[in-house]
C-alpha cells in the first residue's frame, strides 16, 4: 500500500476513533497502530497500543481477555520491528567502544539509536563480552549522572545493564570464580560513591547482583552456597548496606534499598540471618549495626521506617518452614535480638546524651514488631526501670526526654508499662506539657507534641469492657436539632474540667495556632504528633462534642487529609471522623438480659456509674448532631478521597472509612449530601476493586466485613433517595448485588438485613420497563425472589415487613406477576377441605395470610400485593373459588378504616377486579356472599375517601 493510501485509511481511523464510543475505540486504535507500523511511524503506534490497553480495560469477560492479548502480541511486533529498524550492523560489524562513545554523544537520535541497538545485543546475542563491562558501567554511570539527559533514555540504559547483571551474575553464581560483573560493580562503588546519584545507583546494581547470585544457587542453607556468593552477600550486608545512612541517598533508594534487603532475606534467610549474627569485635556486625542506628533515628525518618520493617522480618522470618530449618532460623534469631537488647541497655546507660537518645528511639521502635517480647518489654518492664528514668530524665537533654517521650507513648499500648507510666510518670508528662505549651524553640515544640500524644494515649483510650456492658443506645429524640454549644449544653449540663479536658483545650489551641500563622500546616513537625493526640481524646465519651464544636479546626483538618501525601496523617483524621460519630453497638437479647443482671447486682459500683455517665454521649440524638457538624465541616470529601485508588489505602483506612461513612448515613438529613459528594461510588468501588463481588446466584453472604459495612451503608443511603437521581448511569444495576448479599447474613444484629429490604424496595419503585427498573435483575437474573420469599417467613416483625414490601414492588414486573399468577392453583371443581389444603401449595397463599397478619404495615403490602396481581382471571379465580378464607380475610379489610384507608381501597380494588373479570363463577360466588355485597354497598354510599367510594360504585356496578 502506498504513503498516500495509508495517510487516507489513517485520518478515516482518526475520524472514527474520535466519534466513537469508549468501550469500542481500543478496536480502532488497534488498527491505527498497525496503519502507523507498517507506515514505520513506530512512536504514534507504540502511543496508539497503550491508549487501546487503557480502553480495553472498560470491557469485561472473555471480549476483554481476547483483546488484551491481541494487544500484547501487536506489542511484542512493534518491539521487534523498532529493533529491526535499528539493525544496520551486523553481530561482528557492532563496535561497543563506539557504541558507547553513540551514548554518550549530544544528539538525541543517536544517543537513543546507540542504547537500542545496545539493548538488542545484550538481550539476544550476548555480543557484550567480560572485557567491555567495565566501559559499559562507567558510561552508564556517566551517564546517569548527567542531568540535562532525558529521564527516559537513562531508564532504557539502567534496564540493558541490569539485564547484563542478571545474565552474568546467574551463569556465574555456583562457579567457583568471583562474578565479573559484581567485581566492577564493587569497584565503582568504592570509587565513584561519593558523586552524585552514583552511589544510588551502585547500591541497586549490587543489589540485584546479589539477588541473582543467591537466586542461581541450589542450596537453601549458608554453608552450602558457594565461596564466592557468601563474599558477595557479606559485601553487600556489611559494607553496601551501612551505607544507607548516607544522607546523599534519596528516599526512593532507601525504598529501594530496604525491598531489595527483603527479597535477599527471602530468598535465603539462613544465609542472610547468619551473616547478620556474625560476631565482631564490639559484638555487632557491621551490617547489623546500621540496622540500629537506623532504628535509632527519630520517628518519621523514611530509615528509621525501613529498618522497622527489617527487624520485623528478622524476628518471623522462621514461619513456615521445615522444623530444622526453624530451628537454625530461631538460633540465628535469638542470636541477633540478644545482641540488639545488649546494645540497646548499654545506649540507654550510656553517658552521653545521643547514645541514650539512640537507645530511647531504638526501643521504641523495636516495641511495636517485638511479637516474641524478647527485647523491648523485657527491659521496660524490669525493675525501677521506668521509675528510675522517670526520676533522672529531667536532667537530659531536650531531644533525649523527645525519644522518652516517643518511648513511652508506643509502651502504652502494653497494659504492664501503661500501669508503671500511670504511677510513676503522669505528673511528670503533665509538668512538661505545661512547661513547655507555649514554647517557640523548635526541640521545646516538639517536647510538648509528643508528651501531650503520650498523655493523650494514658487518659484518652477507653478501658476495655466487657460486651454485656456496652450500654444500648439512647433512642432520645426531639423537634429540632440545631447545631452547636448550645445544644450540648442542654443535653448536658455538668460543669468542671478535668486533667483530659484541660488537655485537650491545649491541643487544640495549638492546632489552631498552626493552622492561622502558617500557609502551610504541614511545615511544622508538630502537626502530625498533635493530630494523633486530639484522635486518641476524641475515644473519651466525654470529650466527643467538645472536639465536634470547634468546626473551624475540623475544616482544616480535613483540607490537608485531602491534600497530603503524608499516609500517616490521613489516617490519624479519618480515624478522628469515625471516632466522633460511632455509635454503641447493638445488644442481642441474651446481652441486654446479662446487662440487666449487672447492673441490678452493681448497683453501687463506680464502674458501672461511669458506663452509664458515658451512655448519654452516645445518644442517637447527640450523634447526629456531632455527625452533621462534621459534615458541615467538609469530612465526606476528606473521607471519600482517603479511598481512592490513587493513595494505595491500606486495609485499616478502608475499614475506617467505611464505617465513618456507615455512621454519618444513620442520619436520614445527611444521605443526599454523601451521595452528591461521591460518597456512593467510593463505596462502591470498596466492594469491587479487590474482586471480592463474587458471580455465586443467588449472592452468598460478604466473607469480608470491609465488604458487609460499605454495602450496609450502601442500603441506608439508598432506603430513601429517588434511585434515578442519586444513582445514575446504571450504578443502580451495581448496587442490587450487594443489597442481596446482606440479605442472605446470618447474623444476630438484623439492622443491615432489615435496611437492605427496604433500600431493593426503593430501587424496585421505578416505573416498570423504564431504563433504571431492576426489578427483573432482582427477582431472576439474581435470582433474589427465593431469598425475599424465605425472609418474608421470618420470624423478625421488621425483617417480614420489609420482605413482603419488596415482593409488593416486584410484582408489577410482568414476569414476576406470571410466576405469582400461574402458580399452581386447584382447578374449580376440586373441593377443598382442611385436611386436603391444596390451596397452600399456591404462592397466592403467601399474600393472602399475610393480609391477615397482626403488623398493618405487612398486611397493606401483602393486600395490595393480591390487588394488582387480581388483575389476572386465575388469581381472582383461585381467592373466590379455591382458598377456603380469602374472601372472609377480603371482607374484613374492606371494615378496616384505619391508615386512610389503605386496606379498605385494596379490598375494593381486588374484588372490582373479580367483579370484572368475566367469570361468572366468581361474580355468583361473591352475589350469594351477603357480607360482600354488604361492605360494597357501604363503601359506595358511606366511605369518606372519594376514591374509594368510586372505585366500589364501579363493583356495585358489575354486580
Amino acid at each position: 500500500m502506498d504513503s498516500r493510501r495509508h495517510k487516507e485509511r489513517i485520518t478515516a481511523l482518526s475520524l472514527f476513533v474520535e466519534l466513537e464510543q469508549s468501550a469500542n475505540k481500543a478496536d480502532l486504535l488497534l488498527k491505527r497502530s498497525a496503519l502507523y507500523k507498517e507506515n514505520g511511524d513506530f512512536e504514534k503506534a507504540s502511543k496508539d497500543l497503550k491508549l487501546a490497553a487503557g480502553y480495553a480495560n472498560s470491557k469485561t469477560g472473555a471480549e476483554a481477555s481476547a483483546l488484551n492479548k491481541e494487544i500484547q502480541d501487536a506489542i511484542v511486533q512493534l518491539s521487534k520491528a523498532t529493533i529491526d529498524d535499528v539493525d544496520s550492523q551486523s553481530v561482528e560489524e557492532l563496535s561497543i567502544p563506539q557504541l558507547l562513545d553513540d551514548i554518550n554523544s549530544n544528539d538525541e537520535n543517536t544517543r537513543r539509536m546507540a542504547i537500542k541497538k545496545l539493548s538488542r545485543y545484550a538481550d539476544g546475542f550476548g555480543i557484550i563480552k567480560p572485557k567491555d563491562y567495565r566501559a559499559v558501567f562507567e558510561r552508564l554511570f556517566d551517564v546517569y549522572n548527567d542531568n540535562e539527559l532525558p529521564k527516559e533514555t537513562i531508564n532504557v540504559f539502567c534496564l540493558v545493564v541490569d539485564r547484563i547483571v542478571q545474565n552474568e551474575t546467574s551463569s556465574q553464581s555456583s562457579s567457583s570464580e568471583t562474578s565479573t560483573v559484581f567485581t566492577y560493580l564493587k569497584a565503582i562503588f568504592e570509587e565513584r560513591a561519593s558523586e552524585y546519584g552514583c552511589l544510588s545507583l551502585a547500591i541497586k546494581l549490587l543489589t540485584s547482583s546479589v539477588f541473582h547470585q543467591l537466586k542461581g544457587e541450589k542450596a537453601d542453607t549458608y554453608e552450602s552456597i558457594s565461596r564466592n556468593t557468601k563474599d558477595a552477600l557479606e559485601y553487600y550486608i556489611h559494607t553496601v548496606f551501612p551505607s544507607i545512612l548516607n544522607e546523599k541517598i534519596t528516599q526512593e533508594t532507601v525504598q529501594t534499598f530496604v525491598r531489595g534487603m527483603l527479597q535477599i532475606l527471602k530468598l535465603n534467610k539462613l544465609a542472610v540471618l547468619e551473616t547478620l549474627a556474625r560476631s565482631y569485635k564490639n559484638g555487632l556486625s557491621p551490617g547489623l549495626s546500621a540496622i540500629m542506628d537506623l532504628a535509632g533515628r527519630p520517628h518519621g525518618d523514611l530509615r528509621q521506617s525501613g529498618s522497622v520493617i527489617l527487624l520485623s522480618e528478622i524476628q518471623n522470618c522462621g514461619l513456615g518452614s521445615s522444623p530444622e530449618t526453624t530451628s537454625k532460623l530461631a538460633e540465628s534469631s535469638k542470636t541477633i535480638f540478644r545482641r540488639i537488647k545488649q546494645t540497646i541497655e548499654g545506649w540507654i546507660d550510656a553517658t552521653t546524651q545521643n547514645e541514650r537518645r539512640k537507645g530511647f528511639y531504638c526501643l521504641a521502635s523495636i516495641l511495636p514488631v517485638d511479637s516474641k517480647g524478647t527485647v523491648a518489654l523485657p527491659i521496660l518492664t524490669q525493675t525501677e526501670f521506668l521509675k528510675d528514668t522517670f526520676e533522672l530524665i529531667e536532667y537530659d537533654h531536650i531531644p533525649t526526654q523527645v525519644a522518652f517521650m516517643e518511648l513511652c507513648s508506643e509502651a502504652l499500648g502494653d497494659s504492664g508499662c501503661r500501669k508503671l507510666i500511670n504511677e510513676h510518670g503522669k505528673a511528670f508528662i503533665i509538668k512538661i506539657i505545661n512547661e513547655n505549651k507555649s514554647a517557640q524553640e523548635a526541640s521545646r515544640k516538639s517536647l510538648f507534641t509528643v508528651a501531650s500524644k503520650a498523655l493523650s494515649k494514658l487518659i484518652g483510650a477507653p478501658q476495655q469492657k466487657d460486651p454485656s456492658a456496652v450500654a444500648k443506645e439512647s433512642s432520645a429524640t426531639s423537634e429540632g436539632e440545631a447545631s452547636g454549644i448550645k445544644e450540648f449544653n442542654s443535653l448536658d449540663s455538668e460543669q468542671g474540667a478535668n486533667d483530659s479536658e484541660e488537655l485537650l483545650k491545649i491541643q487544640m489551641e495549638t492546632l489552631s495556632s498552626i493552622f492561622d500563622s502558617s500557609k502551610d500546616p504541614e511545615a511544622d513537625q508538630s502537626l502530625l504528633g498533635l493530630v494523633e493526640g486530639l484522635c486518641y481524646m476524641s475515644l473519651k465519651a466525654k470529650l466527643k462534642d467538645t472536639i465536634s464544636i470547634n468546626t473551624s479546626l475540623l475544616t482544616n483538618l480535613f483540607k490537608v487529609a485531602r491534600s497530603t501525601k503524608k499516609s500517616h496523617l490521613r489516617f490519624h483524621i479519618v480515624a478522628l471522623c469515625q471516632n466522633l460519630t460511632q455509635y454503641l453497638p447493638a445488644l442481642t437479647e441474651e446481652q441486654k438480659a446479662l446487662l440487666k443482671l449487672r447492673q441490678k447486682a452493681s448497683s453501687t459500683d463506680s464502674k458501672t456509674d461511669d458506663i452509664e455517665a458515658d451512655r448519654k454521649y452516645y445518644a442517637t440524638q447527640r450523634v447526629q448532631v456531632r455527625s452533621k457538624l462534621l459534615a458541615k465541616s467538609g469530612c465526606v470529601p476528606c473521607l471519600v478521597e482517603a479511598i481512592h485508588p490513587k493513595l494505595f489505602p491500606s486495609d485499616g483506612v478502608k475499614n475506617i472509612v467505611a464505617q465513618a461513612l456507615c455512621n454519618l448515613a444513620t442520619a436520614p438529613e445527611l444521605r443526599g449530601l454523601i451521595v452528591q459528594q461521591g460518597g456512593a461510588t467510593g463505596l462502591l468501588r470498596l466492594i469491587d476493586e479487590k474482586g471480592t463481588e463474587s458471580k455465586d446466584i443467588p449472592p452468598k453472604p460478604y466473607r469480608s466485613a470491609l465488604d458487609r459495612t460499605a454495602a450496609h451503608t450502601l442500603a441506608k443511603l439508598a432506603i430513601s433517595l429517588p434511585p434515578h437521581i442519586a444513582f445514575p448511569n446504571g450504578m443502580v444495576r451495581s448496587l442490587v448485588r450487594p443489597f442481596l448479599s446482606l440479605c442472605v447474613e446470618e447474623q444476630d444484629n438484623k439492622l443491615s438485613q432489615f435496611e437492605a429490604l427496604m433500600a431493593l424496595t426503593n430501587l424496585a419503585s421505578t416505573p416498570p420497563q423504564s431504563e433504571g427498573d431492576v426489578r427483573g435483575l432482582i427477582a431472576f437474573d439474581l435470582k433474589g425472589l427465593s431469598v425475599i420469599e424465605f425472609l418474608v417467613l421470618s420470624s423478625h416483625p421488621m425483617i417480614q415487613r420489609a420482605a413482603t414490601e419488596l415482593l409488593c414492588n416486584l410484582v408489577s414486573d410482568m414476569k414476576v406477576f406470571d410466576h405469582y399468577a400461574s402458580s399452581t392453583i386447584p382447578k374449580s371443581d376440586e373441593k377443598v377441605t382442611e385436611g386436603q389444603k391444596s390451596y397452600q401449595t399456591s404462592k397466592i397463599h403467601l399474600f393472602v395470610a399475610l393480609s391477615d397478619c397482626e403488623d398493618i404495615p405487612t398486611k397493606i403490602a401483602a393486600s395490595g400485593a393480591l390487588g394488582v396481581l387480581s388483575s389476572d382471571s386465575r388469581v381472582c379465580r383461585f381467592l373466590a373459588l379455591s382458598h377456603p378464607t380469602a374472601m372472609t380475610i377480603i371482607t374484613d379489610l374492606g371494615e378496616d378504616e384505619s391508615n386512610d384507608g389503605a386496606l379498605q381501597h385494596r379490598a375494593v380494588a381486588i374484588l372490582a377486579n373479580m367483579l370484572q373479570s368475566g367469570d361468572n363463577e366468581i361474580v355468583a360466588k361473591i352475589k350469594s356472599n351477603d357480607k360482600v355485597q354488604q361492605v360494597l354497598k357501604n363503601l359506595s354510599t358511606n366511605s369518606k375517601f372519594g376514591h374509594i367510594k368510586d372505585l366500589a360504585k364501579s363493583a356495585m356496578e358489575a354486580l
